[in-house]
C-alpha cells in the first residue's frame, strides 16, 4: 500500500513474514508490538480513515482523544495490530508551547 509518497506498508501472511525473520510471529489480538501511526491532513481525514478501516473490516481500538492540539484514534486491521491514526494540529500545538 501507498500511504504518502514516500511512506509503503506491506501487508504480508503469516507464512511470507516467517520467511523474513529468524523469530516468532506476534499474534496481534494477544499483544501489541509496536506503534504504528499515520498522520492524518485534517479531524475529517481521520474520521474518513477509521470509517475506511471499519468498512474493511477493521476494528477500533479506542474512542476518539481530542488533547486539544491534536485528535487520536486507534483501530486494528484483521490481524490485530493496532494504528494510531491522529491529526496533529499545529495552530493549536504552538498556543499549547507559547
Amino acid at each position: 500500500m501507498v500511504l504518502r509518497e514516500n511512506i509503503f506498508v506491506m501487508l504480508l501472511t503469516d507464512e511470507k513474514s516467517s520467511q523474513l525473520t529468524d523469530r516468532k510471529i506476534g499474534d496481534g489480538h494477544q499483544s501489541s508490538e509496536m506503534p504504528i501511526a499515520i498522520d492524518a491532513q485534517s479531524k475529517k481525514a481521520l474520521d474518513e480513515m477509521v470509517a475506511k478501516a471499519l468498512e474493511a473490516e477493521g476494528s477500533v481500538d479506542s474512542k476518539l482523544q481530542d488533547h486539544g492540539w491534536m485528535d487520536q484514534n486507534t483501530i486494528a486491521d484483521l490481524d490485530g495490530h493496532q494504528w494510531e491514526v491522529l491529526f496533529l494540529d499545529k495552530k493549536a500545538l504552538r498556543k499549547q508551547t507559547a
